[in-house]
């Protein structure tokens, strides 16, 4: 068995043991379960001894990072009075906003309130009110994945400073400044649209407008993809080849570093950085 087959069948073996606790799977299963696969396929053994070895790591790693994902939340509904930064780009709606916020213990809350104090990257806030655990239901396994102890609705909150990397508010302020200029240029419907497609932000989507994009097949073009960075890279790389021909490696970086600077404007979405590392 080469290297690469080794640390394939490592690395399978830990994503799937990260993924059999969610149905119920001890380390133990998983031990016994490998060893017995490892008697009967003796021509393989090295393969089942690297494939359980990396799934009980895997499995380990999902039990500590649970158990410490609990404690983090028993710690906090006791809280009343938290304090932390807001560390994503709070999602505006006309019903009011979201903020992620990183508490000063490194805990992660979402926190629900009106359209005042408007928030930004990087504010540092006194948040009073109850956390409220996530819900036994799809957005609560969302939350778990995320490591977001809970929510709290319609907090008191205090601004107390600001905080948080001056490159990112800098491409925050750039995103910002693109959707006020598409409000300014289209209708509600048409910027919403633009938005969704340009910067990956479906905040201003009307639930109709949503209904209808679905029910037409075309809710998909609103989420950032491959598209987008192929012609983010096609992009610079012509550009790279007009101004600096034959300098491929410098080329190569200056395109990667684009893409990197989009999906960081973007505020790092999951499909984004996907299609970024599939691209680069």
């Amino acid at each position: 068995m080469t290297a690469r087959d080794g640390l394939f069948w490592s690395v399978l073996g830990f994503i799937t043991g990260t993924a059999l606790p969610s149905i119920s799977v001890s380390p133990l299963h998983i031990l016994i379960a490998g060893s017995l696969v490892c008697i009967v396929m003796r021509t393989r053994v090295v393969m089942c001894l690297l494939c359980t070895t990396g799934a009980l790591l895997g499995s380990l790693y999902f039990t500590i990072d649970d158990y410490q994902y609990r404690q983090e939340q028993r710690h906090l509904e006791t809280e009343t009075i938290f304090e932390g930064t807001v560390s994503r780009v709070p999602r505006v709606r006309d019903t009011g906003q979201s903020a992620y916020v990183t508490l000063t213990g490194g805990e992660h809350v979402l926190i629900y309130t009106n359209g005042f104090p408007h928030l930004t990257y990087g504010a540092m806030i006194r948040i009073a009110g109850t956390l409220v655990l996530p819900p036994p239901d799809s957005f609560g396994k969302y939350l778990a994945a995320n490591h977001i102890a809970g929510s709290i609705f319609s907090p008191t909150i205090t601004y107390t400073g600001e905080s948080g990397s001056r490159t990112l508010a800098a491409l925050f302020e750039v995103r910002e400044h693109m959707r006020k200029t598409l409000a300014e240029l289209f209708t509600h419907d048409a910027y919403a649209l633009m938005a969704a497609i340009l910067l990956g932000d479906r905040d201003a989507l009307s639930p109709a407008f949503t209904k209808e994009l679905s029910a037409s097949g075309t809710l998909h073009v609103t989420a950032l993809s491959g598209g987008h960075i192929t012609i983010i890279a096609v992009a610079l790389q012509a550009l790279c080849a007009a101004c600096i021909p034959r300098r491929k490696s410098l080329s190569f970086l200056i395109s990667s570093t684009g893409i990197v600077l989009f999906v960081a404007m973007t505020g790092f979405v999951i499909s984004a950085v996907r299609a970024a590392l599939m691209g680069i």
